[in-house]
């Protein structure tokens, strides 16, 4: 019963966004704005995003090899495009990873494959905090003004952190709190700060972060792709900058496969470098569906072991 009502309810937030952004928008101007766009010139969106689908298999299983379970990049790869198809599909937002856990729990044991995805995203939020961090001065410090630009690059900032403090803290602060939900929040993170260590060696942190920039920046490119489709002309550090803040607000479970939030999301954060609301949605929309076309390879590699 609960899980319906929270089911109905991020439903009903992802219809509630879609109703504000097209009470914003001016219909006429947003199919004039469509009929512009050629799907040659979305070909390589799609190419981009594939490519950063496999990316991301690839460096799951660097996170989940680093985690002392042996799984090849072909498989760490299927499993990744199975959960980004159910997460497509699937109005939780985290149903892919539960798929997931559940295809990796025989070969990789049920905390290992947990631990290897909450690491994995968790670590991925972290770098796209960081590219925000670093490229949103750039791009709204003439828009904004000096204190607003610094306020929301501080504010970022010590989101970014936040995500690694875990990994700073190697005392037991779990003796802090008495068997509560303090404690066992307070678990999670020690558990979670032990793990991404083990994948943040020295030794092997530069392999770790080139691949994040390969599972990172095809995306990046993927909404600048769609956007130069519009004869926009934006440098390519306004995406680097404002892209990461969609793919946040999409991973945000509070809606169905972050409908409504990305695309209300985008009509403000592009609003800011002159982009009109009609255009801001297309391209919101436009990558949505591409993540879905291009996620189709994960239902036909779970299809397929379903009826092995």
């Amino acid at each position: 019963m609960a899980d319906g009502i929270k089911q109905a309810l991020k439903v009903a937030v992802s219809l509630g966004c879609f109703a504000a952004v097209f009470y914003m928008i001016n219909m006429e101007e947003l199919l004039a704005q469509l009929r512009k766009v050629a799907v040659m010139d979305l070909l390589p969106a799609a190419g981009l995003l594939l490519f950063g689908h496999v990316a991301n298999g690839w460096r799951f299983h660097f996170t989940i090899n680093r985690l002392g379970r042996r799984l090849t990049a072909a498989e760490a790869i299927k499993t990744s495009f199975v959960a980004l198809w159910f997460n497509q599909i699937l109005p939780t937002g985290s149903g892919g990873d539960v798929v997931r856990g559940f295809m990796l729990a025989e070969r990789c044991g049920v905390l290992r494959s947990v631990y290897a995805i909450l690491a994995d995203r968790v670590l991925g939020l972290s770098w796209m905090l960081l590219m925000v961090t670093i490229f949103l001065p750039l791009v709204f410090y003439q828009r904004l003004g000096h204190s607003t630009t610094v306020f929301v690059t501080v504010l970022f900032g010590l989101a970014f952190f936040a995500t690694l403090l875990p990994v700073l803290i190697r005392k037991n602060l779990c003796r802090l709190f008495s068997l509560s939900i303090l404690y066992r929040i307070c678990r999670y993170v020690m558990l979670f700060g032990h793990m991404a260590r083990l994948i943040l060696q020295p030794a092997t942190l530069h392999k770790f972060i080139w691949l994040l920039c390969l599972s990172f920046f095809p995306y990046v490119f993927a909404v600048a792709v769609i956007g130069n489709a519009f004869g926009l002309g934006l440098s390519l550090h306004v995406y680097i900058a404002l892209a990461p803040i969609l793919f946040i607000a999409m991973n945000f479970p509070v809606s169905v496969g972050g409908w409504g939030v990305r695309e209300l999301t985008s009509i403000y954060v592009f609003s800011h470098v002159g982009m009109s609301e009609e255009v801001a949605i297309i391209i919101s929309m436009l990558y949505g569906l591409g993540l879905i076309v291009t996620s189709v390879p994960g239902n036909l590699v779970w299809l397929k072991q379903k009826t092995a």
